[in-house]
């Protein structure tokens, strides 16, 4: 009874340890801990990816965010009362210099530039019969038949009549005008931003009947802190892109810098301008801007996800031979294509782009793939 006692203690024992005993050999089977480099139990070595550094010229740029606007936007005002007898023009319809947005009904201003023909038409006879008489009584003076006064008299009255047909001639135009007034035009070439009138509207000065936009140009401002608004120059080159439109880059150029901060932010604002001659860009939409602002020659330009902070530093690694060694590195600019580190690396370094969380210093390393 014992014995069979102690054999039934020692199976239970058994089968306690079997769940822990194949966890074990699983484990083991898959290449021990879940956190060991892959490849390891291999061949000796981390296995990695390299690139031999070299240098290039990399063009410093600032990078910023900021809405797009059009580059001028006008309250297209009527310049005559009355009221809408035709709208030409839609909301987000393109519109030319000169293209007419609206009709104002016409018929009293057609009415106007009849009266002021007729006005003229007067005038010039009254001028030309006031002429005739001057060139009369001055003849009639000569030959003593008629007095000083008579003269006077009669070229007083073609002073009169000449002011008449200034005063005609003037009433005219202001008739012709107020009548071609009643076509409402676009300033310049643009879209139309927003209509508030239709058919039937009374227009009347100062109110606004349109809003016109130009979008090409397209500005965009952006601001910079006071470090970086010495480095921007007028003309400086500039890179646009707007989620909207992807891969799609648009060149600007820097048209204006703040020489005095926002009192709000306290930063420096400056205008981008980017040539939209397709109309894709719009007015408010959200866009990248890189600015150039300088050139470095012989640059060591690497992508930020190779660099690995440790203890407040930033390392890469590099092979030597088959050992990786590390290189406490001083992280510069953001520059197209990655970052400019300004110490720690060189060209010729076997920098390590991939592998390089498994690493610490004198790791072996076995380079599997050789970057460009």
């Amino acid at each position: 009874m014992i014995r069979k006692s102690t054999q039934r203690k020692t199976a239970g024992r058994i089968v306690r340890l079997l769940p822990l005993a194949l966890l074990t050999l699983w484990v083991a089977s898959c290449g021990g801990r879940g956190d060991d480099p892959p490849g390891q139990g291999q061949e000796p070595g981390v296995p990695v990816e390299v690139v031999t550094l070299r240098g290039r010229a990399a063009s410093l740029r600032i990078e910023r965010v900021g809405v797009l606007r059009g580059s001028a936007e006008v309250d297209v005002v009527p310049k005559v009362a009355g009221r809408i007898q035709e709208v030409r023009a839609a909301r987000g319809q393109r519109v030319g210099r000169g293209d007419v947005l609206a009709v104002i009904e016409q018929a009293d201003y057609r009415d106007g530039v009849k009266r002021g023909e007729a006005g003229s038409a007067v005038a010039r006879a009254n001028l030309v019969q006031a002429e005739l008489n001057v060139k009369r009584q001055r003849t009639l003076f000569e030959e003593g038949i008629t007095s000083d006064a008579v003269l006077e008299a009669a070229e007083s009255a073609y002073q009169v009549a000449s002011a008449g047909i200034q005063q005609a001639e003037t009433a005219l135009e202001t008739a012709e005008r107020q009548l071609s007034d009643t076509r409402i035009v676009s300033p310049f070439d643009g879209y139309v931003g927003a209509r508030m009138v239709e058919v039937g509207t009374f227009v009347a000065p100062p109110a606004a009947a349109f809003a016109v936009v130009a979008l090409d140009p397209m500005e965009i401002e952006v601001a910079v802190t006071d470090r970086d608004v010495t480095r921007v120059k007028i003309g400086a080159p500039a890179e646009v892109s707007v989620d909207a439109i992807p891969g799609r880059r648009f060149a600007g150029e820097v048209t204006e810098v703040s020489v005095s901060t926002d009192r709000m932010s306290g930063s420096f604002p400056l205008i981008v301008r980017v040539p939209n001659p397709e109309g894709m860009l719009r007015d408010g939409m959200t866009a990248a801007v890189a600015i150039e602002v300088g050139q470095k020659p012989d640059a060591i330009v690497v992508s930020p996800d190779v660099l690995i902070e440790r203890g407040g530093q930033w390392l890469a690694y590099v092979v030597r031979d088959t050992v990786a060694e590390p290189r406490r590195v001083v992280p510069g600019e953001l520059v197209a294509g990655g970052i400019i580190v300004e110490k720690g690396l060189q060209a010729g370094d076997r920098l390590v782009v991939k592998g390089q969380a498994y690493l610490d210093d004198g790791t072996r390393v076995r380079v599997e793939g050789v970057g460009s």
